[in-house]
């Protein structure tokens, strides 16, 4: 029981036709790693007393900061970067942090990772001083005066 050379040629030639993709679709080498995914923020608001050596006693926020631990606590916020809605109590021309009182009512906003917020000092996004709000130009201006009507007859 000898099968013919053509026969074998045959099978051998359906074989490699067969192999050839499955060793072509093969990837050389270690597969590489995906990239790290990014951490998800949040908003977490945190409302209380300011203190002149930036940090914030916190009496309350939103569910974050409640949720976090964070009420009774005293934080520090880094308000280099922040915007600021104070009213320019030093006079100096310019809004910073040094017009923030020791004992202003405020509330402080910052974006922190979603599930562990980290370690403090937190980057401050938004500041706004409740105590001593800021003035907006809309509040100075003088009303218009009504149109005056000619009395009728």
């Amino acid at each position: 029981m000898s099968t013919p050379p053509r026969r074998l040629a045959a099978l051998l030639g359906i074989g490699i036709v067969f192999a050839a993709p499955v060793v072509a679709g093969a990837k050389p080498g270690p597969k590489k790693e995906k990239p790290a995914k990014p951490v998800k923020v949040s908003t977490y608001v945190f409302k209380g007393l300011w203190h002149a050596d930036g940090t914030v006693t916190v009496s309350g926020g939103n569910a974050k900061v409640r949720k976090g631990g964070f009420v009774g606590e005293t934080v520090a916020f880094d308000v280099s970067a922040a915007k600021l809605r104070v009213a320019d109590t030093d006079a100096d021309g310019a809004l910073t942090a040094a017009d923030l009182a020791e004992g202003d009512k405020v509330v402080v906003q910052a974006k922190l990772p979603r599930k562990d917020p980290g370690e403090a000092p937190f980057a401050a996004r938004k500041v706004v001083d409740q105590t001593h709000p800021a003035s907006s130009d809309d509040d100075a201006e003088a009303p218009a005066p009504a149109p005056e009507t000619e009395p009728t007859p």
